[in-house]
């Protein structure tokens, strides 16, 4: 986190500072120079070779497999027998159903209490 770098963002930032910084602190911990980039409204900052968001990505993509298989082979399972046959928090496991409802891949039948959810038919 910034704060707990001793970065500050809106101090350092127009006068370079914080830049000028960053990149010496990532030469000391050999790692590339950061790369800056403005989204809209934001400002991100990349570090390059890290592979930080391919790695969570990854480990994503392995969970949303192995939930959306566990529902195939198994139809009508709730979000919290999901969560425990793949061995992920449940609020979890909602998060990735609902993934999955939003891309139109699954749907959940049945009342709150009793139902599950099932492959939608392509």
């Amino acid at each position: 986190m910034i704060e707990d770098t001793g970065y500050h963002l809106t101090e350092d930032r127009a006068s370079g500072a914080f830049n000028r910084r960053m990149v010496k602190d990532c030469k000391t911990y050999g790692l590339a120079d950061p790369i800056w980039k403005e989204d809209g409204d934001h400002l991100i900052l990349e570090f390059p070779g890290l592979g930080i968001c391919e790695g969570v990505r990854d480990g994503v993509n392995d969970s949303l497999h192995r939930l959306i298989t566990l529902i195939i082979t198994t139809p009508g399972m709730n979000a919290k027998q999901l969560a425990i046959a793949i061995g992920k928090g449940h609020s979890t496991v909602v998060r990735y159903l609902k993934l999955l409802r939003e891309n139109m891949l699954i749907e959940f039948r049945g009342a709150p209490k009793d139902g599950g959810y099932f492959v939608l038919d392509k």
